[in-house]
């Protein structure tokens, strides 16, 4: 399509950081004139400049003086564009020989920062016309770099209008884009464009070879291209060109008014949406605007169709979520796959206020509890067990019982999320229910289903807690490997610190390693981390975020270590209403105050009060002196402390005592903003005792004490040791041994799979079924000379340990049974070289087999 294809001019460009190149350039070009000239650089004058070969510029750096002077001024011009006129009005004239030579002509209006109308005979386009789109587009531009200096490594800020659906001709009226590429410019000429004087320079992709992409002509006082050729192959492929242009002219409401007739206009617009592991969104009702009847809905595998859509960039708004389908020509455009399109969604506590009944959307269940709290649900029961698939087992909310109930399994949970071990029988999923990331700004509801939280198991013990100040943290984890020992821990912070999980950055764990040793008093240095984004907890309304640290392996025989974690509270925030009790003070003064400042349990107190003086409005200038006076165990790292907000989430370095000045009302109540960080001075200790790097001695169980299990699926029954556990698998299920073996330095568990093989045909063979399923040449000779039968509890059967399985090596059973082989298989297990314990649990995969019974008629 023509118009993505002149929008990948900087689109779809590698936009890194900037190249290091050397030039011979005479002077620079001051960003507040035009008086400075250059030298041209002609054919005929070329020799003034190094060449490409000449020139070091395949390498990045970090030193953006190295930067040659005309590369640096064309930059800073390009960059600082949009902030040298106020409105423009102009004709644009494109054309590209890759597109058949199809000629592209519109006509523009533009007034500062968010309007703008473009009309042409293929496409037509008012943008930024309502407030929401204004709000955005001036934060965007909070953003946009205006100098060298500001552009950062492997980023890219184009101008947000670009963005917008603009159309070819939005990259040569801002030119950010174009700015941020890696590359250099060269002087050719000076050339007049519509009467005004421009830079005509080359610009070379120093990327790709050194190639000379893009001929520019710029003008010297806005920085917009008004002409602009580009190369392909050393020819030149596409040209867009200013064929008229007026700035800074008043342009009024009604010429951004869109006419009737194109928003009549009509295409067909084809899109599907998924989720980020591929998996189809259904059940999505569309919108053209928020609070209007749905267009159409998406069908069971995500797809929707739009139509009548005008040939402007459109936003539809759907139940959770909004997108921006692009501005086309075309009467069919293919959207493709939206991954998590999460912007703005357009869900509003007026809409959605608190109820005893939860909503329901396509992705997530929204809940008001009781208590006050907003939550909401991914709708799949957590852990299935591979007896179900998602699609058939998602939970309902039980209007009689006021429950969400799985239908596959019966499991309960209650309105907050809390699985009912009492109605749960079955305990599929042993979790309470996931929840997405969810908060609530200026009264809109904001879901980002792609940051989910996965509750923790509700009786599952955890290898070890400890809680102070209210913080809990939790090692839910260990792994213990050759190459590193890992915990996972959860830490809980109670809402009394007020942390904001939008405020605290991601990649700053709450929890951090300081040392870990064992019992015979060898240290363990800390090898890395790794924090998950932070979310706030449904059950506390606080704060949790995951963390996974890592240290060196423990020695073999370490069976008890002990792990130090120490937490950190960053970002806390507190706004406080302070009026002193002037009294019979006076400028000048000096007198004693108590005056708290709690944030949490630490505590700030103001302990005296300086009157410094009195502004010309009235306001007084105070000096305080504030005291750390935080419970022992507990201290400032920081405080920031003033009368206005404080623009960046920091703070000064406290220690004991620290002086604050602010301005104050001498008669109204003022607010005080406090933001501060805290130290836990008393790290959590976590002492282990388990380590199952080291194979334990095993003793098979008395057969008596073993549980009889029947699995209708199979269609068998069979008794398993009393300390095992039995959990789904595919086709079969899996019983799992408390012990573990150690193959290839890894911890392996001891595991019994039982599953089904079908026959393909009524007389096929085991050898038929393992040949028709694994296909391995010189394997399956293999398996046909070493298989051997013998009788198994009554029952003829075959084994083998040559069938390909899992690492560590395997040995299999196979019962005939019908139309079916039922394989019973102990992993790990090696023959020639046994691994420790090997014998024990042979045994009792021999005494396993034996209790081996099928239900079936030919059983």
């Amino acid at each position: 399509m023509v118009l993505n294809r002149a929008k990948c001019l900087f689109c779809f460009t590698v936009l890194l950081s900037l190249i290091a190149c050397e030039a011979d350039v005479p002077s620079t070009l001051s960003s507040e004139s035009t008086e400075t000239t250059y030298s041209s650089n002609t054919p005929e004058s070329s020799s003034s400049h190094l060449t490409f070969e000449e020139t070091r510029v395949a390498q990045y750096v970090a030193n953006i003086e190295d930067i040659d002077d005309f590369s640096r001024d064309m930059i800073n011009l390009m960059l600082d564009s949009h902030n040298r006129w106020q409105t423009l009005q102009a004709e644009v004239r494109g054309q590209w020989s890759t597109t058949s030579s199809q000629v592209l002509q519109h006509t523009i209006l533009i007034r500062q920062p968010y309007l703008a109308q473009i009309s042409g005979a293929d496409y037509q386009a008012t943008l930024g016309t309502d407030e929401s789109a204004q709000q955005r587009i001036m934060h965007d531009l909070s953003l946009l770099p205006i100098s060298l200096e500001e552009i950062q490594p492997i980023t890219v800020y184009p101008h947000p209008m670009v963005g917008m659906g603009f159309g070819f001709a939005g990259d040569y009226i801002f030119p950010a884009g174009f700015a941020q590429r890696v590359g250099r410019f060269e002087l050719i000429a000076e050339e007049p464009i519509l009467e005004r004087q421009a830079w005509v320079v080359d610009w070379f992709d120093v990327m790709n070879g050194g190639e000379r992409r893009n001929r520019f002509w710029i003008d010297q006082q806005t920085g917009l291209i008004l002409k602009s050729w580009e190369y392909g192959e050393g020819a030149i492929t596409g040209e867009v060109e200013f064929l008229s242009l007026v700035l800074d002219e008043p342009i009024s409401d009604e010429a951004f008014q869109v006419a009737e007739e194109t928003a009549s206009a009509g295409r067909t617009v084809n899109g599907r949406i998924i989720t980020s592991d591929e998996q189809p969104v259904p059940a999505v009702q569309l919108r053209l605007a928020p609070g209007e009847p749905p267009v159409t809905e998406t069908l069971g595998d995500g797809r929707f169709t739009l139509r009548d859509l005008p040939f402007t960039a459109v936003t539809i708004f759907a139940d959770y979520f909004q997108f921006t389908i692009p501005a086309g020509e075309e009467p069919l455009l293919d959207l493709g796959d939206v991954e998590h399109p999460l912007i703005d969604p357009p869900l509003t506590l007026e809409n959605y206020p608190p109820s005893e009944t939860p909503y329901r959307f396509g992705s997530f269940w929204l809940v008001h509890t009781p208590d006050g709290q907003l939550i909401a649900f991914s709708p799949v029961s957590p852990e299935y067990d591979d007896r179900v698939s998602v699609e058939e087992c998602q939970f309902a909310w039980d209007e009689a019982n006021q429950r969400f109930t799985d239908p596959c399994s019966g499991d309960e949970w209650e309105l907050n999320g809390r699985l009912n071990l009492e109605q749960s029988t079955e305990l599929w999923s042993n979790r309470n229910l996931d929840q997405y990331f969810v908060h609530v700004t200026d009264g809109q509801i904001f879901v980002q289903v792609d940051r989910l939280y996965q509750s923790l198991p509700v009786n599952e013990p955890p290898l070890a807690s400890g809680s102070q100040f209210g913080v809990t943290m939790t090692v839910k984890t260990a792994e213990f490997a050759p190459s590193a020992t890992s915990l996972t821990t959860l830490t809980q912070v109670d809402p009394i610190w007020g942390m904001d999980p939008l405020a605290f950055p991601p990649q700053q764990a709450l929890t951090y390693a300081n040392s870990m040793v064992d019992a015979q008093g060898r240290f363990y240095e800390p090898i890395a981390g790794q924090g998950g984004l932070p979310v706030t907890d449904a059950t506390t309304n606080g704060l949790q975020q995951e963390y996974i640290t890592q240290w060196q392996p423990t020695a073999d025989d370490a069976q008890t270590i002990t792990a130090t974690l120490t937490t950190e509270l960053n970002n806390l925030y507190r706004q406080i209403t302070f009026q002193p009790a002037w009294g019979n003070h006076q400028e000048g003064d000096v007198w004693e105050v108590d005056m708290p400042l709690e944030i949490g349990y630490a505590i700030a107190r103001v302990t005296q009060l300086e009157w410094l003086g009195t502004a010309d409005d009235g306001r007084i200038r105070l000096r305080l002196t504030v005291l750390d006076d935080s419970p022992d165990g507990l201290a400032l790292q920081c405080l920031y402390l003033g009368h206005l907000p404080p623009a960046t989430p920091a703070c000064a370095n406290f220690s004991d005592q620290q002086r604050f000045v602010v301005f104050v009302p001498a008669a109204a109540p003022a607010t005080l903003y406090v933001r501060a960080a805290v130290d836990l001075e008393r790290p959590f200790q976590f002492v282990l005792n388990l380590n199952p790097s080291t194979a334990t001695e095993s003793e098979m169980p008395p057969l008596a004490s073993w549980v009889a299990y029947e699995d209708a699926d199979l269609g068998l029954a069979l008794q398993y040791p009393p300390n095992w556990t039995v959990s789904g698998r595919g086709n079969g299920l899996t019983l799992t041994a408390p012990q573990t073996a150690v193959v290839d330095a890894e911890p392996i568990p001891w595991t019994i799979w039982i599953s089904e093989r079908p026959k393909f045909a009524d007389d096929a063979s085991l050898f038929d079924v393992i040949v028709n399923e694994y296909h391995f040449p010189g394997v399956m000779e293999q398996f046909e000379e070493t298989l051997t039968e013998e009788t198994v509890n009554g029952r003829t059967a075959y084994r083998s340990t040559i069938i390909p399985g899992a690492v560590g090596g395997q040995v299999s059973i196979f019962f005939e049974d019908g139309d079916r082989f039922v394989e019973v298989t102990l992993r790990p297990f090696d023959e020639e070289r046994p691994y420790e314990n090997q014998a024990t649990f042979t045994q009792i995969f021999d005494t396993l087999l034996g209790t081996v019974t099928f239900l079936s008629a030919g059983g």
